[in-house]
Formats: structure tokens, C-alpha cells, sequence
């Protein structure tokens, strides 16, 4: 069970040479990423970015990502602000000991950009967490969580493609 915590590992980053990850193995465990500072949320469309890959029991294991408004005495669940590739499926009860709740749980086939808007949250200073559950059940042999690339940032727009036809029928 050694790897059944937050770790910097180099086994799969989406950049650079690290990310964090955290194992499922097939106990009843809770684990937290916390972010260390506190900060102000500011700017006309703030968001947090950061990129996922996961591997877990699904719906039974899965991955939260959490904001605290009180400097890290309580911390509410974003999955509601999650504006871009937010939680893919509901999760047993039991995991979190929280209703109706979905997480990062099943298999993502590769890492994806999370984007949580922090609209709700301008003006005032928020810590993040990242927080992890399994039961005692079945766990992936390989399986766990990954986070790369965190990042805060003021959306100002958003990169796309698209396809002009000119009125003599150039196209771009």
C-alpha cells in the first residue's frame, strides 16, 4: 500500500516530469490534496483549470475537487461549476458518506482539462482540495488519480476552430 496517498509521481504526467497521484487500492480510505495557500478570487470570469486522468472502481472510488471559503475548517464540492469535462458519473453513498454526489470515478481514457468557473466566489479568499475515497471492495490493478497542470486563471476567451467560406467560395 505504499502508494495509497498523495504522492508526487513520474509515472504519468500530462507535462513536465511529475503529477500528482494517488493509488486505489481495494480499502475503505480517504485522501486529501490540499493547496497550501489561501488566495482572493478576482476578475470578470475566473476559473480554475487543472488536467485529470483516473482509474477507479466505478462508482464505488472516485475524486472530488473542493473550495473552502473559511480557511480550510469546511470545504464545499464544485461539481456543479464545473464548466468544462466535470464528473462523469454518480458515486455510492458510502464513499463520501454524501447523497446524490458524483465524482471522477470509472476510467477517463487519458488525461482531460478540467475548468470549474469561480464566479460564485469573487472577493472573497478560498483554499482548494483535492479530495479522494475508495471502499474496501474491488480497485483497479493499476488504477488511481492523477492531477497535472494546476492553474487559476481569468478566462478571457476560448480557443475553437472554425471553418470561412469567402463570397468566392475560398474557404479558411
Amino acid at each position: 500500500l505504499a502508494d495509497n496517498f498523495f504522492f508526487l509521481s513520474e509515472d504519468e504526467p500530462y507535462a513536465g516530469e511529475q503529477s500528482w497521484y494517488v493509488g486505489n487500492e481495494a480499502l475503505e480510505s480517504q485522501h486529501q490534496l490540499i493547496g497550501t495557500r489561501a488566495f482572493t478570487i478576482d476578475g470578470d470570469r475566473p476559473v480554475m483549470r487543472f488536467y485529470t486522468q483516473y482509474e477507479t472502481e466505478a462508482g464505488a472510488d472516485g475524486g472530488l475537487f473542493e473550495v473552502s471559503t473559511d480557511n480550510g475548517s469546511t470545504y464545499q464540492q464544485l461539481g456543479e461549476s464545473m464548466v468544462r469535462n466535470g464528473y462523469p458519473n454518480g458515486i455510492q453513498y458510502t464513499t463520501f458518506v454524501v447523497p446524490n454526489l458524483s465524482a471522477f470515478s470509472g476510467e477517463s481514457d487519458g488525461y482531460e482539462a478540467v475548468y470549474v468557473d469561480m464566479s460564485d466566489y469573487i472577493g472573497q479568499t478560498v483554499k482548494f482540495r483535492f479530495h479522494f475515497a475508495s471502499d474496501d471492495n474491488t480497485a483497479p490493478n493499476t488504477g488511481g488519480w492523477w492531477i497535472d497542470n494546476i492553474e487559476y486563471m481569468d478566462m478571457v476567451s476560448y480557443n475553437t476552430e472554425v471553418c470561412v467560406t469567402s463570397d468566392e467560395g475560398d474557404n479558411a
